[in-house]
């Protein structure tokens, strides 16, 4: 059932490309923004390809997150999670990787043309595959949890950003500060590390209180 629950999961993102492809085109748009209507220094953008990206990647994820279990909630999917044989909280981790990775992949195949447009470094670019892969389960995680406890709330696009942007805060601090250091040649071990940490410790514990969340939604 959980395999089956993942690979579906995958193809709905697929088959509604709208919730995958609105924030992944807000992302692109967003960067083209700079080198295109702001300036196209390259000094400029090569020093501000961090902070470009990370504000970039932050909107683009909020965007894709307030949708994330409403469908389910409202044609009554969560409450066959709650009578499924396995625990909602296993249930709601898969849905919650497949989200990732239906969120991630396109993210790394538009690397190149973010390289292209910030005229980014090739050190710059793999520390930037890098903090995504190791910093974006935790965004996830952390927005899964927003969107589980403003799912009753109706137009909570508003409320889950306040939920949740400071919990943004740090990681998007430490992907930016990676990608500054590949820049100047520097280590970012460290900050892959913490980053990993953070997604790893994220990913244990947010499905449990999604879980709990939606067991106090009886």
């Amino acid at each position: 059932m959980l395999t089956r629950l993942f690979v579906h999961e995958l193809k709905l993102a697929w088959f509604k490309r709208q919730d995958v492809l609105l924030p992944l085109g807000f992302y692109l748009m967003a960067i083209l923004v700079f080198p295109l209507g702001l300036t196209a220094d390259i000094h400029f953008l090569q020093k501000a390809a961090s902070g470009i990206v990370m504000v970039s990647l932050l909107f683009a994820q909020l965007l894709s997150l307030e949708r994330l279990f409403k469908l389910d909630f409202e044609s009554g999917l969560l409450d066959r999670y709650r009578t499924s044989s396995y625990d909602s909280s296993i249930i709601v981790l898969v849905k919650l990787l497949a989200s990732w990775l239906a969120f991630l992949l396109p993210l790394l195949l538009l690397a190149p043309i973010i390289s292209i447009l910030l005229n980014l470094s090739f050190n710059t670019v793999i520390a930037m595959i890098l903090v995504m892969i190791t910093g974006t389960p935790f965004l996830t995680m952390i927005g899964g949890l927003g969107a589980a406890l403003t799912l009753r709330v109706k137009q909570s696009a508003l409320l889950l950003i306040v939920i949740i942007l400071p919990l943004y805060i740090g990681p998007l601090v430490f992907m930016a500060s990676a990608m500054n250091a590949a820049a100047s040649g520097l280590p970012y071990n460290a900050e892959l590390a913490l980053l990993g940490a953070m997604s790893i410790l994220s990913t244990a514990l947010c499905p449990l209180l999604i879980g709990w969340i939606f067991r106090m939604l009886d």
